[in-house]
């Protein structure tokens, strides 16, 4: 016998956060990590919705990348003292993964961590609470509509699509996340248009003559910030997963992918033939393919994949 299980209601669409207005209860506490929430808002439109539903808000901040037991333990304590009817938990896999932690020990205090663990070994919740969470970055679930395995195959077909006509991968860079973050612009339907724009106008040599016209100290500028997202989001990516660089392990694997690909770069990668057919590895696929087999064969890995919890859990795709 197999069991899946969903949640109970989904929001999604333009104003689904809106829904929060909706809820009936008298005290709602909001669970969130760092600034990032704030920053773009979410935060604020969450309590101001939630007031307007008649509710008297606290909020529980600052849930660190990887919440801590003491972290989830604060803030079941903190539950206790305030006795919401709601928790609302808003952003990524972290906050939300640790106010589920939080909902489970204000409703049975004396319930263990191992306990918790376990395959159906959490007793009906609900007695007190009520649990919602909300996603962030862009508000809809993409894992589920239209789903990661469509994203990947999308992605796939797209690129082989491309390379038929001679045109350039249309693989999801890194930095493309950056940019809707800096630009809050976060609408499908935008990026279409602005596919079909492009399309459309690489057919005018004039607009070809504009583009060409641009100074390239402009173009230089703009690449700074557009590439650089890529370390950027790198390096918080460490930062969010507390990846101890003060391990010699860590810091060679570092030093050597760091060094692969700004060196293998400078070079033009690495060319080799496979059966008549001419292989070149740029600086980063070297790069990437060094800290993955140093990874492996290392002495002093910490976790193993698919018995270690701490190693699943850093590949937990809900926790970006």
């Amino acid at each position: 016998m197999a069991r899946f299980t969903l949640p109970r209601d989904l929001y999604h669409g333009p104003h689904a956060l809106e829904a929060l207005k909706t809820l009936p209860g008298k005290r709602a506490m909001i669970c969130v990590g760092g600034g990032s929430m704030k920053r773009f808002g979410f935060l604020d439109r969450a309590e101001a919705y939630l007031k307007e539903a008649g509710m008297e808000v606290e909020l529980f901040e600052g849930i660190e990348p990887d919440p801590s037991v003491e972290t989830v333990m604060k803030g079941a304590a903190a539950m206790e003292k305030f006795q919401p009817d709601w928790i609302v938990a808003i952003g990524g896999g972290s906050p939300i993964d640790a106010a589920k932690a939080m909902w489970i020990k204000y409703e049975y205090p004396d319930i263990t961590f191992e306990d918790m663990c376990k395959v159906f070994g959490i007793p009906p919740l609900r007695r007190k609470a009520h649990f919602c969470a909300i996603s962030s970055t862009c508000g809809k679930n993409f894992m589920v509509d239209p789903g990661f395995h469509r994203t990947l195959l999308g992605d796939g077909l797209a690129t082989t699509l491309a390379s038929l006509f001679g045109a350039p991968a249309n693989t999801t860079y890194g930095e493309n996340t950056g940019v809707l973050a800096l630009s809050r612009v976060y609408d499908p339907r935008v990026i279409r248009l602005a596919a079909v724009y492009a399309i459309i106008l690489s057919f005018s040599p004039k607009f070809d003559a504009l583009v060409n016209s641009i100074p390239s100290a402009i173009v230089g500028g703009v690449s700074f910030i557009l590439y650089g997202m890529i370390s950027a989001v790198g390096v918080r990516n460490i930062v969010e997963n507390q990846v101890d660089l003060t391990k010699s392990r860590n810091l060679i694997i570092a030093a050597v992918m760091f060094v692969s690909g700004l060196g293998f770069s400078s070079v033009g990668g690495v060319t080799f033939t496979v059966g008549g057919a001419a292989v070149t590895l740029s600086g980063l696929a070297i790069a990437a393919l060094c800290g993955v087999i140093l990874n492996a064969i290392l002495p002093g890995n910490d976790y193993e994949f698919g018995i270690s919890v701490e190693g699943d859990k850093s590949a937990d795709l809900g926790s970006y």
